[in-house]
Order: C-alpha cells, then sequence, then structure tokens
C-alpha cells in the first residue's frame, strides 16, 4: 500500500513539474508574440515623437493661446 501511495506521490510531482513547464513556455510564448505586435507601433510612435513631436513643440509658443494639438499615438 505504501508503494502505491509513493507512486501515485511521484506521478503527480511529474505531471506537476510538465505542467508548470508548459504553462511558463505557453506564457514566455505570449510575451514574445505581445513583444511582435507592439513593436511597430513603438517604432511608430518613436518616428512620430521625433519627426512631428518636437518640430510641433519648438515652433509653439509657450502662452496659453497656442497649444498645440498633438498627435494621438497607439501606446500597447
Amino acid at each position: 500500500m505504501l508503494g502505491v501511495a509513493r507512486a501515485l506521490l511521484r506521478s503527480l510531482f511529474v505531471v506537476g513539474v510538465i505542467a508548470s513547464v508548459m504553462l511558463a513556455t505557453v506564457h514566455g510564448l505570449a510575451e514574445a508574440i505581445d513583444i511582435i505586435f507592439c513593436l511597430p507601433f513603438l517604432i511608430y510612435g518613436a518616428t512620430l515623437g521625433l519627426f512631428e513631436g518636437i518640430p510641433l513643440l519648438l515652433a509653439t509658443r509657450h502662452d496659453a493661446a497656442s497649444t498645440p494639438s498633438l498627435p494621438v499615438v497607439w501606446q500597447c
């Protein structure tokens, strides 16, 4: 009876290790996919900020009458 209990605990341990490795792999893949899909938006936002945002901010005066309307940038 003790041998059966040990075998059952050992198999549950192995199943737990396999399940945790699978969950970590799926979580890692989800993070990689998230980064891959967000990267173009991050590059677009950085480019937009450099080529449109900075000259727009430099060209406007800092008073209440001239508030620039900055473009909306996608955020992940």
